[in-house]
C-alpha cells in the first residue's frame, strides 16, 4: 500500500513539474496580445487626445498674440487725418463691419531711418481670417506700397466688429467725421472649439 501511494505521489509529483500544457501556453499569450491590443489602442488615444489639446493650446495663444496688437494698435490711436491716394482728405477713423482704418502713434522707427512714428493701420475681415496692413506713410498717393500686410487672427467662423459714438449708440459703419474717434471698438468672432470670444477696447 506504501509503495503504491508512493509511486502514485511521484507520478502527481513529475506531472505538476512539466510545466504549462499546450492549451495554457495557447490561452496564455492570447491573453498578452489582447492586453497589448488594448494597451496600443489606449497610448494611441492618449496621444491624439494629447495632440489635439496641444493644438488647441497653440490656438488660443495665437488669438492672444493677435488681440494684443490689436489692442496696443487702437490704445495708440491719434485723430490725425490724412491724403488719400485720390487727393482728398480722408478722416482720421475709417470704418465697417468687416473692416476699420485709422492713425496711430508709436510706431518703431529704426536707428538711422528718419520718419515719423506716426503709421496707418487697417484691419479687415476675409474669409475666416482677420489681417492687419499698415503704411509709414500717412499720406499715400497712387504708388505708396503698404509696408506690412499680415494674418493675425485665423480659423473664425463668424467676425463682428461695432464702434461705440460717443452719444453711446453702437455702430457698425463709422460716420466720416475728420478727427472724430469712436469711444471703443467692440470685436466679437466665433471659432471652432471656442465658442464666442468678445473683446472691447477703449480708444485713448
Amino acid at each position: 500500500m506504501t509503495a503504491a501511494v508512493m509511486v502514485v505521489a511521484g507520478r502527481r509529483t513529475l506531472a505538476s513539474a512539466r510545466g504549462f500544457t499546450l492549451l495554457e501556453l495557447t490561452v496564455a499569450v492570447a491573453l498578452l496580445g489582447l492586453v497589448a491590443i488594448l494597451a496600443h489602442g489606449g497610448l494611441v488615444q492618449t496621444l491624439r487626445t494629447f495632440e489635439h489639446s496641444a493644438q488647441s493650446i497653440e490656438r488660443v495663444m495665437a488669438w492672444q498674440r493677435g488681440l494684443a496688437i490689436m489692442g496696443r494698435d487702437i490704445e495708440a490711436s491719434v485723430p490725425r487725418t490724412i491724403i488719400d491716394i485720390n487727393g482728398a482728405r480722408a478722416p482720421a477713423f475709417v470704418a465697417g463691419p468687416a473692416f476699420f482704418e485709422f492713425t496711430r502713434d508709436g510706431s518703431f522707427t529704426p536707428p538711422g531711418v528718419l520718419r515719423s512714428t506716426l503709421e496707418r493701420v487697417r484691419y479687415h475681415y476675409l474669409e475666416g481670417a482677420l489681417y492687419r496692413s499698415h503704411w509709414h506713410v500717412l499720406d499715400r498717393t497712387s504708388t505708396t506700397q503698404v509696408a506690412r500686410e499680415r494674418r493675425v487672427l485665423d480659423g473664425l467662423t463668424d467676425l463682428t466688429i461695432r464702434y461705440l459714438h460717443e452719444d453711446g449708440r453702437w455702430l457698425t459703419h463709422w460716420p466720416r467725421i475728420h478727427n472724430a474717434l469712436p469711444r471703443a471698438i467692440e470685436l466679437q468672432f466665433a471659432a471652432g472649439g471656442a465658442g464666442q470670444v468678445r473683446r472691447l477696447w477703449q480708444v485713448d
